[in-house]
């Protein structure tokens, strides 16, 4: 008996010791185990609050060429003082611009990678339908191809387009509201550092590779809908050039454009030529088609296309219409006598190169014909297939009003 109970307590005795010597242990490795750092739980990680002093010649929103890199720097988005954002560990600086929104209104953003993954971040405090809308068009560049971060102070009219329009989705966090999209957003229990973690955007969109743009004019038009599917079909964009009495006759094929994330540009109300009329009554008619188009998507045009590409007034001085004006590059001639399907596909195959502006009519039959064939072609010689506000954004330097384009880089 007495041997059990000695063997009992033994046991019992050993399993403590080995108990206590596990818990030494444990605390030990816990003890010389370094902290985990927040961007050890993240994609990137980001800081949201009062601006730091920033030296001047560390970082500007002066435009960066591609894989520039800094590192250890604030990336600040808005004016001392006010809420900014920084990075703080090494990334590769693509796009760092500031946009003027209005004449008292900006957004401060960038295109930043880190780890191979690329992310935007913006910053704009609005009170303007105009701005708003301006605001919008840039994010419609951006939500298809990469994460976003959008924050600032807004007015209910701007909440309702971000959300409404483009889709973002809106949090706070330490008192601080923003919208994001492709992304989730926590915060480090430590200092409330944003932590950001992307999730896969529905379209890629590779900076180093060609673009072009294709577009449609005069529409929508019955023909709309089989461009239209020919675009969806592989993935690719354009932007339709509308005009406003269109507009009113065909507003399914207006919000069917825009559900389908391709833009829809400005093609006067009446089809008015620039060198017949006064600057007055083309801004008027610009005008009047935005409000159509306002009406059933939520915003405005952003790009003006002059009909029949002449850029002066009925004085023979250059109109001013407050967008960016949109020529083209390339004319395939869809529009004139004996052409056809097969004529409209060669003269893409002729001549097209990387930033081109390419001229078509979605009115036209046999341009609706020859859809299927110039997206598959233009795809399998390596080109992506953009708007043309996504061509400006990503292949030169951004839109600027009032500047005429004829591609991404002769204007």
């Amino acid at each position: 008996m007495k041997k059990r109970i000695l063997s009992c307590i033994a046991i019992v005795s050993i399993l403590f010791f080995l108990i206590i010597f596990a818990v030494w242990q444990n605390r030990s490795r816990s003890e010389n185990t370094p902290p985990t750092k927040p961007e050890d739980s993240c994609d990137a990680l980001v800081h949201v609050g009062p601006g730091e002093p920033t030296p001047s010649n560390q970082y500007d929103f002066t435009y960066r060429n591609k894989n520039s890199t800094t590192s250890d720097a604030y990336l600040p988005v808005g004016l001392s003082n006010e809420t900014s954002f920084y990075h703080q560990t090494e990334l590769t600086v693509h796009i760092n611009r500031s946009l003027s929104l209005n004449e008292n209104e900006f957004c401060n953003y960038g295109l930043f990678e880190k780890n191979s993954k690329q992310f935007a971040v913006f910053h704009s405090e609005i009170s303007t339908q105009k701005s708003a809308e301006r605001l919008c068009h840039l994010l419609l560049c951006y939500r298809d191809y990469f994460p976003i971060l959008l924050f600032g102070k807004f007015d209910e009219k701007t909440d309702a387009l971000l959300s409404d329009v483009c889709q973002l989705s809106s949090a706070s966090i330490n008192g601080i509201t923003y919208y994001c999209q492709n992304l989730s957003v926590t915060t480090h229990e430590s200092d409330g550092t944003l932590l950001l973690h992307f999730q896969t955007p529905p379209r890629t969109l590779d900076l180093s590779k060609e673009m072009v743009a294709l577009t449609f004019d005069d529409g929508p038009s019955s023909h709309t809908e089989q461009v239209l599917s020919s675009l969806v079909k592989h993935r690719a964009k354009a932007t339709f050039f509308v005009n406003g009495t269109h507009v009113t006759e065909y507003p399914d094929a207006i919000q069917a454009i825009f559900a389908n994330h391709c833009e829809i540009g400005n093609h006067t109300n009446l089809h008015e030529l620039f060198e017949h009329n006064t600057q007055g009554i083309i801004r008027k008619s610009i005008e009047e088609t935005n409000k159509k188009v306002r009406k059933l998507i939520g915003i405005g045009t952003f790009v003006v296309r002059p009909p029949g590409g002449g850029t002066l007034d009925r004085y023979h001085k250059p109109v001013a219409v407050g967008y960016p004006i949109i020529r083209w590059s390339l004319d395939t001639l869809d529009y004139t006598e004996h052409q056809s399907a097969s004529s409209v596909l060669e003269s893409i195959q002729k001549q097209v190169r990387q930033g081109d502006i390419i001229l078509m009519h979605d009115t036209k039959a046999i341009t609706a014909e020859a859809s299927e064939s110039i997206v598959s072609y233009l795809i399998s010689q390596g080109f992506q297939l953009v708007t043309v506000s996504e061509l400006l954004e990503f292949s030169s330097e951004g839109a600027v009003i009032d500047r005429v384009y004829n591609n991404a880089f002769l204007h």
